[in-house]
């Protein structure tokens, strides 16, 4: 009898904490922090990237590392194929610096592109924010399920992240590429015959169930956590991408602003893909239970920021039936 009162304090302090944590991510806004001045590393031997290099005029514009501690982590978190190597190469564009990486390997790939922030220590503070899938392990294509480590790993980065959620019907279709070799390399764009397979079928359902828990966990045990939706930045990039760097306090250069203006369409070009399926090889349970996961995403979402996804934007969420011939459906 004695123990009751234990108990009691024990679940008083967890509630408690909870709703600590719910109360801190209520809003989408960041809070007011005070940055250090942003001092760049200086040198002969110093990274550099030029964003702007076939323009006369802007040739001069770089993207460099900071010097280490500048800011604190913030994580750029998405499901894959969800546009993350677009924002991040406009970022880096207009702010002029590095973005990072959070795993302890270098991508060739992306380093050849110019990623040169991926080698560093995605905690040392010399990069404005750090690429994640969230709980996808080092081989791409393995989870970590286990909530702990969810809560951990987000609060690896002190809770801080930018949230990119774009529709998961042509996310998972664009990151299933990757699951399909072409001589060690990404391939750009997979023929549709390469979806209708039972492989394809059951990566879907896996792949849509991990779509909202990045959404799910990030939105409940993150602190200072801003979104950007996919479809809407794609309509008019340089506008979300300024409101960011606005947000993270990081000052824009006018001039550069212009450079990135005049170049954008071949940024663009370069990351993103020109080519899209106008079709889905999706079935009649993929489409139920994505419009549930979809759903269940965006009542968190206005729950913890007062903003909606764009669903009207979103295509195979209202009717499928055009764009889904492969396997009958009336939904």
């Amino acid at each position: 009898m004695k123990t009751k009162p234990f108990y009691s304090s024990l679940i008083i302090a967890i509630m408690i904490f909870l709703i600590f944590i719910c109360i801190n991510s209520e809003s989408g806004d960041y809070k007011e922090i005070d940055l250090p001045k942003l001092n760049f590393e200086n040198g002969e031997n110093r990274t550099e990237y030029f964003p702007f290099k076939k323009d006369p005029e802007c040739m001069n514009f770089s993207t460099r590392l900071l010097q280490n501690n500048s800011l604190p982590p913030r994580a750029l978190v998405s499901f894959m194929g969800s546009g993350n190597t677009l924002v991040r190469t406009l970022i880096e564009a207009l702010s002029g610096i590095f973005t990072g990486f959070d795993r302890t390997f270098v991508n060739e790939q992306f380093y050849e592109k110019g990623f040169y922030g991926e080698v560093r220590d995605f905690r040392d503070g010399s990069t404005i924010l750090q690429k994640t899938h969230h709980f996808l392990m080092d081989n791409h294509f393995e989870w970590k399920s286990d909530v702990f480590y969810r809560f951990n790993y987000v609060h690896r980065f002190q809770g801080r992240g930018v949230l990119l959620i774009r529709n998961p019907f042509d996310a998972i279709m664009s990151t299933s590429n990757l699951q399909i070799p072409q001589n060690g390399t990404i391939p750009d764009y997979a023929e549709m015959d390469k979806y209708l397979n039972p492989q394809f079928q059951h990566y879907a359902l896996k792949s849509i169930a991990r779509w909202f828990i990045i959404i799910q966990d990030w939105l409940e045990f993150g602190t200072e956590v801003d979104i950007i939706f996919y479809e809407e930045f794609i309509e008019n990039p340089l506008f979300y991408t300024e409101n960011l760097l606005n947000k993270l306090n990081i000052p824009i250069d006018e001039k550069r602003k212009k450079c990135l203006s005049k170049n954008l369409e071949g940024l663009l070009e370069k990351h993103h893909r020109k080519k899209h399926h106008n079709k889905y090889p999706y079935t009649q349970q993929h489409i139920l239970l994505f419009r549930k996961m979809i759903i269940e995403a965006s009542k968190i979402v206005e729950k913890r920021t007062g903003r909606l996804i764009p669903l009207h934007k979103y295509k195979c969420f209202n009717n499928c039936a055009n764009l889904t011939p492969y396997y009958s459906t009336d939904i």
